[in-house]
């Protein structure tokens, strides 16, 4: 008997060690009849992963799956085992990976998803010990599933849970199909929560019951449409004393929820904090987290200088990468130290006899001392840029077309993309420069300054340009040069008139 053979059977039952591949539904739950399982077993592993019967499958696509017969499935020593045998481990599996197809035509949905629903309530009534519960194109299940998921034995043991494409929580025209019971979860487990896809999500019945868990580190709600700010103040409060006096929220990602525009978010423990492709926020005043190191903003297309640079502010002295790509509101990047902005602002008014009072007001001045990423690709109202951050490595200023002169000084940074620029006049002092891309910049005739002694590649196809305007050191190892110009000005063309 092998080492991992004989540990499996000194381990107890809800940590038997097993892992079971290739299950069809069908075989699922038809253990009761077979003697012999076509089962394909690999050991030292907590995971099942079923993919659903089709009538078709077996027949036209046969060759697509291994051939189960040739591998029969061992638990705990080498001889085949039984129906019974496999019946006393699925309790133990606590790993459960799921795949439902549903291409079956309009007349036989109600059925089918009858028959999905009774199998699925069967299959996790099977599994007392499930950990993981990872659920994907199962839109035909509906409502019903919270009811089956709130009668699992499982439930009191789930640590991560992921449903993506669920219709779960469905607003119905029909209020006798829409669900009143409300999910129960145990508050001292659940750790990982992803809702992926599931659009019109209720958040009092649907998605406030996975956020009363008080160890929860990782929420991800991803096109939840139904989300609104008072929503996530909620969210919020949850994980805040007296309800929760030591969150571990950690990651928190609030992606394409089209309906927030202002949320709450005040946070000690938040890390990452996604609300990419959030198209109506426009303020980002509520949003404090003291640890925040990862942020991505992307395709948050109403959001202003202003917010930006609050934004910022705060979270300067933590703040490690941020993404603002796409965001087509803003026209202006300037991270400088405050003594720079008062200067100028001072000598501007007294060119203009404005009032000094009320440009103090609007200064927001920040250097984000930590920052190693920014992308600001396809910012396409993007004028001006001007960044002091001792620590940037990589920036991406790819395809924002506005920006017609461009002078960077960038003392860390090691790589540098301004593709597809409409800029006339560059300078760059990066000494620590190893990568530039130039591509596409065609009306880029010549560089002011160019001083990045340790560069090694260069591209500037689509350019006028040549090896020769620029002084190479000796680390310099390859040139991209060549390509269409009259091209590429096309595509600028294209991309200028297309909307944020």
């Amino acid at each position: 008997m092998s080492s991992s053979q004989s540990l499996l059977l000194k381990l107890p039952p809800e940590n038997l060690q097993t892992i079971l591949s290739f299950v069809t539904l069908s075989e699922l739950m038809n253990l009761g009849q077979t003697s012999v399982l076509n089962l394909q077993m690999i050991q030292l592993a907590h995971h099942l992963c079923y993919f659903p019967e089709e009538d078709s499958f077996s027949s036209s696509n046969s060759n697509s799956r291994p051939d189960l017969r040739s591998s029969m499935i061992t638990i705990s020593n080498n001889r085949r085992s039984s129906a019974s045998d496999l019946r006393r481990s699925l309790p133990n599996i606590h790993n459960l990976d799921a795949f439902s197809s549903h291409n079956f035509g309009r007349n036989m949905i109600h059925h089918r998803s009858d028959l999905s629903m009774t199998k699925i309530a069967h299959m996790l009534n099977k599994f007392h010990y499930l950990r993981t519960l990872v659920l994907y194109k199962m839109d035909h299940v509906g409502d019903r599933f919270l009811g089956v998921l709130n009668a699992a034995p499982c439930k009191r043991y789930l640590t991560h849970i992921e449903f993506h494409d669920l219709n779960i929580g469905n607003i119905h025209t029909n209020q006798q199909n829409h669900t009143t019971a409300q999910l129960v979860l145990p508050t001292d487990r659940l750790q990982y929560v992803e809702l992926d896809g599931v659009l019109f999500c209720d958040y009092q019945s649907v998605i406030q019951p996975f956020l009363l868990s008080k160890v929860l580190k990782i929420l991800k709600l991803i096109g939840c449409r139904l989300l609104k700010d008072v929503h996530v103040r909620d969210l919020m409060e949850k994980q805040l004393p007296p309800y929760n006096s030591n969150s571990q929220l950690h990651t928190l990602c609030l992606e394409e929820c089209s309906r927030l525009s202002a949320p709450f978010i005040v946070s000690e423990t938040i890390h990452t904090l996604s609300l990419a492709k959030c198209q109506l926020i426009q303020n980002l005043h509520y949003i404090k987290c003291k640890s925040l190191i990862h942020a991505d903003l992307s395709r948050c297309s109403m959001l202003s200088n202003e917010s930006i640079h609050g934004f910022v502010k705060f979270h300067e002295k933590t703040l490690e990468t941020l993404n603002l790509n796409n965001c087509g509101s803003i026209s202006r990047i300037d991270f400088v130290q405050e003594h720079v902005l008062r200067k100028e602002k001072l000598e501007s008014l007294e060119s203009r006899q404005g009032d000094q009072e009320e440009a103090r007001m609007n200064w927001i001045c920040t250097v984000p001392a930590k920052l190693t990423e920014l992308d600001l690709s396809l910012c396409t109202g993007l004028e001006f840029v001007r960044i002091v951050a001792p620590s940037l490595k990589f920036l991406n200023l790819g395809m924002c077309l506005k920006m017609k002169h461009l002078h960077l000084q960038l003392p860390e940074v090691e790589s540098l993309d301004l593709s597809i620029l409409n800029i006339e006049s560059l300078s760059i002092e990066a000494p620590n420069l190893v990568f530039l891309n130039l591509s596409g910049c065609s009306k880029l005739k010549s560089i002011d300054k160019f001083t990045c002694p340790n560069i090694e590649t260069l591209d500037i196809c689509g350019t006028d340009l040549s090896g020769k305007d620029f002084n190479l050191g000796k680390k310099f190892r390859g040139l991209k040069c060549g390509g269409d110009i009259s091209d590429l000005e096309k595509i600028t063309s294209n991309l200028e008139n297309f909307p944020a």
